[in-house]
């Protein structure tokens, strides 16, 4: 690391704001930029990098910066976009699915199991990106705990957590925007 990378990284572990924000104004445009040039629209890209300065924010003591700053937050940006690209993935294939699946002659329910399904990935994407990440793991890829937990480098513990906030957000989320009449 050079010498900006080193005091930066290590300001920013202590907590100095300032560090934060210089850090912010030197790359948050190209990393918009990039993430862009990833194939996301302008408004994308700027949340992805927003999660990511976040992350970063909210993680600054467990941070562990190994190479330069600038390659940290380019990967970090690439990681967030391939997760993203992965679950819109998931996301087509369970709508494909599951217009497939119900071909069944459901004319009365068809327009209610649509806006269901449609509710129901809204309130999916509100998740935090981890219980998000924990909930698709489990319930789109029938992957098991000790599965996600070793992809995810946490506990099982963490991963029953992370899913059991994860229903309980979506549950909740359902009940507020899903109105049955």
């Amino acid at each position: 690391m050079d010498n900006f990378d080193i005091k930066c990284a290590c300001k920013l572990r202590n907590g100095d704001l300032e560090a934060f924000r210089t850090l912010f104004d030197n790359y948050y445009q190209s990393l918009c930029v990039y993430a862009c040039n990833q194939g996301v629209d302008e408004k994308t890209a700027e949340d992805v990098v927003q999660e990511v300065f976040l992350n970063i924010w909210e993680k600054r003591s467990k941070v562990k910066i190994e190479e330069s700053v600038k390659a940290y937050l380019f990967n970090s940006v690439r990681n967030r976009l391939y997760n993203l690209f992965k679950r819109d993935k998931i996301k087509a294939g369970i709508l494909i699915k599951l217009k497939y699946d119900s071909q069944f002659d459901y004319s009365e329910n068809e327009y209610e199991q649509d806006e269901f399904r449609s509710i129901l990935f809204k309130c999916i994407d509100e998740l935090p990106p981890r219980c998000g990440e924990v909930f698709s793991l489990s319930r789109f890829e029938k992957e098991k705990q000790s599965v996600i937990a070793a992809k995810l480098g946490v506990s099982v513990n963490t991963v029953k957590a992370q899913l059991g906030k994860a229903l309980s957000l979506v549950r909740a989320c359902l009940d507020s925007k899903y109105v049955k009449i």
